[in-house]
């Protein structure tokens, strides 16, 4: 017999090298497929974070401009209930609507002698939603609203104008509750 490795003299011919099964790769993520999803992950978020913000903002404002209507509206029934001059005087932060006293408020926490507050708002702490007034009144500009005992109107103790508006911003949104005589 001929020796099927060798061929006449010349080299060895090859033999193909016995493979061995490779032992199956454990199941898992290495380090880099994490790495790489958690990187995606942050893009994802980084993308949707500012849309969040401003919507949460929105949101807020939109549920601020909702109680101050309503305030407006107590405080404009509360005139009418207490045959009473009521004021709403609004600041940077806050807003109270009050029984007029004899000296007037020079803001949501100074009512003024004899004034008896009905309620008092505080925006949270550090937020950035604002509060603004601006009357109606040309001539005699107000720095509050009023409303009258009889009819309820945003009338003052003399009879002059005494409506306007409260505009509740944040961010680039703004909401404004307009008080008509």
């Amino acid at each position: 017999g001929h020796d099927s490795r060798v061929d006449d003299g010349r080299q060895p011919v090859l033999e193909p090298m016995p493979t061995q099964s490779t032992p199956r790769r454990s199941r898992g993520f290495t380090l880099i497929e994490l790495l790489v999803v958690v990187a995606l992950a942050a893009v994802v978020v980084g993308l949707a974070a500012p849309s969040f913000i401003s919507t949460l903002a929105k949101k807020r404002l939109e549920g601020i401009a909702a109680e101050l209507g309503t305030d407006l509206q107590f405080a404009r029934s509360e005139a009418v209930r207490l045959n009473a001059r009521v004021r709403v005087i609004a600041g940077a932060s806050c807003y109270t609507i009050h029984v007029v006293g004899t000296t007037d408020a020079t803001s949501c926490t100074a009512l003024g002698t004899g004034a008896t507050e009905l309620k008092s708002v505080t925006l949270a702490a550090g937020g950035t939603t604002s509060l603004t007034f601006v009357s109606n009144n040309v001539l005699l500009p107000k720095a509050f609203l009023e409303f009258d005992p009889v009819r309820g109107m945003a009338v003052d103790s003399t009879g002059d104008d005494s409506s306007g508006s409260i505009t509740a911003a944040a961010g680039n949104w703004q909401l404004r509750a307009d008080v008509t005589q």
